[in-house]
This record gives structure tokens, C-alpha cells and sequence, in this order.
């Protein structure tokens, strides 16, 4: 019996020291289907340097809120769709020693009943990655995606950001990133 009793405590205690961490960035957007569809898609930026770091989620879920009261309007089951590796270095830096980073997409058709105040999208997820400094206990800190939107009603799609993100840049090596978006609308966008 007490063999028994010692295993399950092992049991029981053993994956509380495991590490949840790793999100590194990422963005929510929308694009008009036609009617009040959207297509919603959750682009996640994973650091997969370290083993013991969570894997994407496979599905998520993306809560709808109507801005005027804030009220839930309906949630959204989203399955993961695709992973890819990203390239970790700009032009003319050597391949940093270690490191790994992955995007995920998460995309699917909504439905949006009109809402002449607006909607927001949301979804939240532990943690960051703890090699983050600027904020105190990263590890331990969620990472929430908002998306604020116009009327549904109103037919209109936000601005993509065009590249992904570059988790590594070289001391002393010049290069240029795009920091540009396009909006499918044909929109005015604006870069300071």
C-alpha cells in the first residue's frame, strides 16, 4: 500500500515543473467572404528552441463581442491549419547558433450578425516567451489578440501585414524589412 501511495504522489507531482511558454507574437485579422461571412485567421509566432515549450494549440477558440455593451455574441472553434518554419536571419548574418521559430495559422469562415456599434475579436493563450525582457515574469504572462472591426454589416476586411517577422538581426549588417501591409479593400493605409 505504500508503494502505491508513493507512486501516485510521483504521479501527481511530477508535471507541475513543466514549461508553457512560447508564444512569440503574432496577429488577428479578417477578410470579407460575402454577406456577414468572414474568414478569421490567427497567425502565431512559436519559439521552438526549447523542447519542453508548448506546441500550437490544435484547436482554439475566438470569442465575438459586440462593442456596445461588450456582450458575447458568439464563439468560434478554430482549428490549427498549417505550420511552417520561418526563416530566422536577415540577408548577410550567418545562421544564428541555435534557435527556431515556426508560424501557425489558424483560419475559418465566421458569421457576424450586424452590429451597428462594431465588433471585437479575441482570443488569449499562456505564455510568452520567457527570453522576452521588457516585461517582468514573460513566461508567466498570457499574450492576448484583439481584432476591433467595423460593422460586419459594412463588408469590410483589415490590413495584412505582408512579411513575418525576423527573429534575429545581425550587429553591424545593414538590411531592409518591409514593414508594409495591404488591405484587400484597396483601403488607405498609413506607415510612421
Amino acid at each position: 500500500m505504500k508503494h502505491l501511495c508513493l507512486i501516485l504522489l510521483l504521479l501527481l507531482l511530477g508535471p507541475v515543473s513543466g514549461d508553457a511558454y512560447h508564444i512569440a507574437g503574432g496577429e488577428l485579422t479578417t477578410t470579407w467572404v460575402s454577406g456577414n461571412t468572414y474568414q478569421v485567421r490567427l497567425t502565431l509566432y512559436r519559439d521552438c528552441t526549447n523542447p519542453n515549450a508548448a506546441y500550437f494549440d490544435p484547436t482554439i477558440i475566438i470569442g465575438a463581442y459586440a462593442r456596445n455593451g461588450n456582450v458575447l455574441l458568439d464563439t468560434f472553434h478554430v482549428d490549427l491549419s498549417t505550420v511552417i518554419p520561418l526563416s530566422l536571419s536577415g540577408p548577410n548574418c550567418a545562421t544564428p547558433p541555435s534557435g527556431c521559430m515556426e508560424q501557425g495559422d489558424y483560419i475559418r469562415n465566421i458569421s457576424l450578425p450586424a452590429q451597428s456599434g462594431g465588433v471585437y475579436l479575441v482570443w488569449e493563450r499562456c505564455c510568452r516567451n520567457s527570453a522576452v525582457l521588457n516585461i517582468n515574469q514573460a513566461a508567466l504572462t498570457p499574450m492576448v489578440f484583439l481584432h476591433d472591426m467595423a460593422d460586419p454589416a459594412l463588408q469590410n476586411s483589415s490590413p495584412q501585414f505582408t512579411s513575418a517577422p525576423l527573429p534575429y538581426t545581425c550587429v553591424n549588417s545593414l538590411f531592409r524589412f518591409p514593414f508594409t501591409a495591404t488591405d484587400p479593400d484597396g483601403d488607405s493605409l498609413v506607415f510612421r
